[in-house]
């Protein structure tokens, strides 16, 4: 018995045109429908014009009218599957074949209709999306590629590994170093070994996240800092401020020695707060914030001179005063002898002393 599907075929060919010796199959397939044996099927009859596993669509193609992207090949007035990407070459937005035959958005190597928004295509959808592993994500600020191929933030170093950076997964971005892994991320020498060798490094700066300039554990009492790995044995890196009220001022971290070892002159006013690195709040011996800085400390340490205005010291906190009697010589304002280094007297007159002064 012949099928139904044999049987549907003869009327679905009716009005295409075919070549001489198709028409000539079809008419003896025909005859063989009416009881006379042809010996052969209609698909035998046509196998050699179908690309593979590709069934013909009677939609009447020709010069003026094309087939549809379902079925874009036209062979002797019938439409075929697509077997190649050229096939489908003249559908703007569909100029892929796909696995079915028909022309798709795009395909794994044909992304011509992907935008720079969405560049990647989804294999299983044929569609364009955003990314579809985390090298489409083009920025570090979203550098992971989600299950729902759109690129979001960062879990793990691997994703981040492309930007020569780390994953900060407090905040899913990549970065250039995290404070609890600089001891890696800031070795000067990136191929040093840390777990067998002292390998040379900078400092995390907790704000930025970036490496500091910095040796770890170089920077000693008063002097800036952006990390409390930056100082030395005993000290931490706190803000400090100059002046009180509405005139105080922010100065940055500098390197302070936690009280509980110790002080000394000029750091004899105890100063309480958090490190720039989180670490709680305790006393450091810290200089008189109100009147004096570290940088003024150092301009007169270092017997750095002046022009007669205290400005001329260029440094927060500067006076040019005559310093045991050496004059136009830098130094900064105290309210006792604590507040200046040893040797250095606290004087001058009572509302505006300062070290050095007689």
């Amino acid at each position: 018995m012949r099928s139904a599907l044999l049987w549907l075929a003869v009327p679905a060919l009716a009005g295409c045109y075919l070549s001489p010796d198709k028409q000539e199959q079809l008419d003896v397939f025909e005859a063989g429908a009416n009881g006379v044996d042809a010996g052969f099927s209609i698909d035998a009859g046509l196998s050699d014009a179908a690309p593979p596993d590709a069934g013909p669509v009677d939609a009447g193609c020709g010069p003026t009218q094309l087939c549809p992207a379902s079925t874009p090949v036209c062979s002797n007035g019938l439409c075929f599957a697509c077997t190649s990407h050229d096939q489908c070459a003249a559908f703007a937005t569909t100029p892929a074949c796909g696995p079915s035959g028909a022309c798709v958005t795009c395909a794994s190597d044909q992304k011509r209709a992907c935008t720079s928004a969405s560049p990647a295509c989804d294999p299983k959808t044929n569609s364009c999306v955003a990314c579809t592993e985390d090298k489409d994500c083009p920025t570090d600020q979203s550098a992971a590629c989600q299950s729902d191929h759109t690129c979001g933030l960062c879990t793990e170093d691997a994703e981040c590994s492309r930007f020569g950076k780390v994953c900060d997964s407090r905040k899913g971005t990549c970065v250039l170093c995290r404070p609890e892994s600089e001891e890696s991320d800031c070795r000067t020498d990136k191929t040093c070994d840390a777990k067998t060798m002292d390998c040379a490094g900078t400092a995390c700066d907790p704000k930025t996240l970036t490496c500091g300039t910095k040796a770890r554990a170089t920077v000693a009492a008063c002097q800036s800092c952006v990390a409390d790995s930056e100082c030395v044995a005993s000290h931490r890196c706190i803000p400090l401020f100059f002046g009180d009220g509405d005139s105080k001022k922010a100065l940055g971290g500098f390197c302070m020695k936690q009280a509980a070892s110790g002080c000394a002159r000029p750091y004899g006013t105890p100063i309480s707060r958090e490190s720039l690195s989180g670490k709680a709040a305790e006393s450091y011996c810290g200089l008189a914030e109100a009147v004096a800085t570290c940088e003024a400390r150092a301009a007169l340490v270092e017997n750095k001179t002046c022009t007669g205005a205290d400005d001329s010291c260029g440094v927060t906190g500067g006076r040019c005063k005559t310093v045991n009697f050496i004059a136009n010589s830098c130094t900064y304002s105290c309210r006792n002898a604590l507040d200046c280094p040893a040797e250095i007297p606290c004087g001058g007159p009572a509302d505006a002393q300062y070290c050095g002064g007689n």
